[in-house]
C-alpha cells in the first residue's frame, strides 16, 4: 500500500456523531518524566510551570465556553479533549473543568481527559461529581499506568474505590447510541439516569515483564474499568520476545476499540481500519512515516487545537506552518475554515480530522 493509492479517510466517531473536536493543551506542566514522553523533558515541564498563568487558562476556560455556546449548532456534539502536561496536576483545574460542562450549551458536550492517575481517589470523585445528573455531559477518562511512580497496586485501588461512580464495560455500539441520546436534552430526562463517567485504563509495554504485568491487571482489575488495553509507544526502543508481540497482535494493541476508528478507502474499494494517523502511517509506506503534504485536511473547520498561551491552530502538528494559525480563543478573534485545505506539514500524528482525501 501506498500514499497515492490512499482515496480518502474518515474518522467515523466523528461522521457518526456529528461532531466537532476541540484539542485544548491546558498545561505543558507534569509531574512525572518518564523517559518516553512526547510531551517534552523535565525541563521544558518546569518551564512550563513557571512561565504558565491560571489567569490565563481561566479567560480562555471562559473564551471557550462563549465560543462553544454562541458558534455551535446546538444540534451538533461538542467533543472537548483536555490534554497536558498533566491537567490533574493544576490547582484550578476542577474549576476550568466546570466552567466547561456548566456552559449554556444546549446540546451534548463529550469532554475527554488524559491522566497520569496520580490524584487520590477524592479527586477524581469530586470530578465525576460535576456530572452528576448533566444527562447530556459526558466524561471519558484515560488514565495511563506508569510502574516508575506508582505500583499496579495502588493504581488498582484506585480504580476500586471509584467503581461505584463510573460506568460498567459496555458494548461500543450501545456506547456510541448512548452518546447520540445523550445529545439530545429535550426527551432524554424521561430515560433512565445512566452513568455518563467511563474511565479505561493505558499500559505502557516496554519490554516482556510489562505486557506480563498489564495481562495480570487486566485480569485482575478489567472489571473496574471501560477498558484496559496496552500502549505501544512510537520511536522508543521497545524490546519484545516474538510470542508476546504475537500477543499483540492478537487482541489489538495497535488500535484502541474503543477509540478514534478511522477507515481507509483504497481504490480498489477495500476497507481497512486504524487507531490514528500514526498507526496508520506503518502501513502506507514500510520507511516513510505517513506525510501529509497535499492531502485536503478538514482540520480547522471540523476540529480545532488551542495552545496553553490561547492561540488557535488548525491542528496539533509539529512545528506547523504559520498559516495553521486561526486566531487567538481569548482575543475572540478565532475564525474557522469554510471548506478542506491542503495541508502544508511534513508529519501527522493528528486523530481528529474526520477526512482527507489525495490531491
Amino acid at each position: 500500500m501506498k500514499n497515492n493509492e490512499v482515496h480518502s479517510i474518515q474518522n467515523l466517531n466523528r461522521k457518526a456523531l456529528n461532531s466537532i473536536a476541540i484539542r485544548w493543551e491546558v498545561t505543558r506542566f507534569c509531574n512525572y518524566s518518564c523517559d518516553f514522553c512526547i510531551q517534552g523533558t523535565k525541563e521544558m515541564h518546569q518551564k512550563a510551570s513557571n512561565e504558565e498563568k491560571p489567569s490565563i487558562r481561566k479567560t480562555i476556560a471562559e473564551s471557550l465556553a462563549y465560543y462553544v455556546e454562541n458558534s455551535i449548532n446546538r444540534h451538533r456534539i461538542v467533543e472537548i479533549q483536555l490534554i497536558g502536561g498533566e491537567v490533574t496536576a493544576l490547582p484550578d483545574f476542577k474549576d476550568l473543568l466546570s466552567v466547561l460542562v456548566n456552559c449554556r450549551f444546549p446540546g451534548g458536550i463529550i469532554f475527554y481527559i488524559t491522566t497520569n492517575f496520580s490524584r487520590p481517589a477524592c479527586y477524581f470523585s469530586d470530578l465525576f461529581k460535576l456530572f452528576s445528573g448533566r444527562s447530556n455531559r459526558s466524561l471519558f477518562v484515560s488514565a495511563s499506568f506508569y510502574s516508575r511512580y506508582t505500583s499496579a497496586e495502588t493504581f488498582g485501588n484506585k480504580m476500586k474505590e471509584l467503581h461505584a461512580e463510573i460506568n460498567k464495560p459496555v458494548n461500543k455500539y450501545f456506547r456510541l447510541r448512548w452518546r447520540l441520546l445523550a445529545s439530545m436534552p429535550i426527551w432524554i430526562h424521561s430515560m433512565p439516569k445512566w452513568q455518563n463517567v467511563f474511565i479505561s485504563v493505558g499500559w505502557p509495554i516496554l519490554d516482556d515483564d510489562s505486557y506480563y504485568n498489564y495481562r495480570k491487571f487486566q485480569m485482575e482489575f478489567g472489571p473496574y474499568a471501560r477498558q484496559v488495553f496496552p500502549i505501544i509507544i512510537r520511536d522508543y526502543p521497545v524490546i519484545l520476545s516474538s510470542g508476546v508481540q504475537n500477543a499483540l497482535k492478537g487482541i489489538g494493541a495497535s488500535r484502541k476499540k474503543a477509540g478514534n476508528s478511522i477507515r481507509v478507502k483504497f481504490d480498489g474499494g477495500t476497507n481497512m481500519y486504524f487507531s490514528n494517523i500514526q498507526h496508520l502511517g506503518y502501513h502506507l509506506s514500510d520507511v516513510e512515516k505517513f506525510c501529509p503534504w497535499g492531502y485536503f485536511c478538514d482540520a480547522g473547520r471540523n476540529s480545532f487545537s488551542i495552545c496553553p498561551d490561547g492561540t488557535t491552530m488548525r491542528c496539533p502538528a509539529l512545528n506547523p506552518p504559520a498559516e495553521f494559525c486561526l486566531g487567538r480563543l481569548n482575543e475572540g478573534s478565532v475564525r474557522l475554515l469554510q471548506r478542506a485545505a491542503v495541508c502544508h506539514s511534513l508529519h501527522c500524528s493528528c486523530n481528529s480530522f474526520s477526512e482527507i482525501e489525495k490531491r
